[in-house]
């Protein structure tokens, strides 16, 4: 029996260490977006977004991207293109808070 306590402990002790590693990554990866956040609203010509850098700037995927479009973000569409104001991007991030 005090071996699998000690197997407990041990798998604990791995989970704990595990879990604060990700916490750290993900604390990280927050400070860099909101960096990029901030270097690019003071930045005019990032007004206008292409897909690819909302997808940069935010770190997101398409799906994600995809299904703020469906909750109500705004698309501006040109041929075959699709673009985003950046004001608007903003605007949705916040109101979803």
């Amino acid at each position: 029996m005090s071996n699998l306590t000690n197997i407990n402990k041990a798998i604990e002790i791995i989970i704990d260490d595990k879990l604060e590693d990700y916490g750290l990554v993900v604390n990280n990866k927050i400070s860099e977006l909101e960096t990029k956040i901030v270097n690019s609203n003071t930045h005019p010509k990032h007004e206008i977004l292409q897909q690819k850098e909302v997808f940069e700037i935010l770190g997101i995927g398409r799906r994600k991207l995809k299904k703020w479009v469906d909750e109500g973000l705004k698309e501006i569409r040109v041929d075959n293109r699709v673009y985003y104001k950046f004001s608007d991007v903003m605007e949705f991030i916040e109101t979803r808070g």
